[in-house]
């Protein structure tokens, strides 16, 4: 081989080199960047998830009070129309 062969194919080698690091290079800023979003994403559906948990306790805890309320309003109803039928006026208003 000749000089002028060598160099060609070591410039040929040297661009090949630097074309397929570069492509490594973006590849791994590719990948990196695909995980942060993934990241991101489920980060942002875990914070999505945990703001409707906490959106239930919420009306459980309503739910509660309002079983609560229900249950005082049948017993005062179930009192004042006992009373009507004993013929209690202070119960029947």
């Amino acid at each position: 081989m000749e000089g002028w062969q060598i160099a060609n194919l070591l410039e040929t080698l040297i661009i090949a080199v630097s074309v397929l690091s570069g492509l490594g290079i973006a590849t791994l800023g590719l990948v990196k960047w695909r995980a942060a979003v993934g990241k991101g994403d489920s980060t942002a559906v875990a914070e999505s998830v945990n703001s409707l948990r906490e959106s239930v306790e919420g009306m459980r805890d309503e739910l509660g009070d309002l079983s609560d309320r229900l249950e005082f309003t049948e017993r005062v109803l179930t009192r004042v129309a006992d009373g009507q039928k004993a013929g209690d006026k202070r119960l029947s208003g």
